[in-house]
């Protein structure tokens, strides 16, 4: 596997807005069985500059060229993961986001089961996107 090929998956405890709501170790394992994922783990809040930068760390010291972080909606910080993982030489277009808070853990808030397989289903189609991607080159226009 090339080291642009290689694959991290980062999933967002949120406290225990996701935590308490989803199995998130059998998440993580599961990520970790996809074709393509090299690693995988839980971070507690990914969000945070403490989570941005270990992810960061990861990304170097794994050799990760693709990044799927599961967690909030993008709407509230795609900008900032996108960022962080540029800056750690990720390619924008290799960079995904998935929802797992607001589309599983809280519509599903009574079925940690039903929650957990529907999360796993979205990081799983994270995981594809990325693994189809191609990086392109972003182009400023006037």
């Amino acid at each position: 596997m090339s080291e642009d090929s290689r694959i991290g998956v980062f999933i967002c405890e949120c406290g225990e807005e996701i935590a308490s709501r989803l199995d998130v170790e059998a998440l993580v394992g599961a990520a970790r069985g996809l074709p393509g994922v090299a690693w995988a783990e839980r971070v507690p809040y990914p969000c945070s500059l403490q989570g941005l930068r270990s992810i960061q760390e990861r990304i170097q010291g794994e050799g990760l060229g693709r990044v799927v972080v599961a967690g909030c909606t993008p709407r509230t910080h795609l900008g900032r993961f996108v960022a962080a993982c540029e800056e750690a030489g990720v390619n924008r277009y290799l960079f995904e986001m998935v929802d797992i808070r607001e589309g599983c853990a809280l519509v599903h808030a009574g079925d940690r089961g039903r929650a957990t397989a529907k999360a796993r289903f979205l990081i799983a189609m994270g995981v594809a996107k990325v693994r189809a991607g191609r990086a392109d080159e972003w182009i400023e226009t006037e």
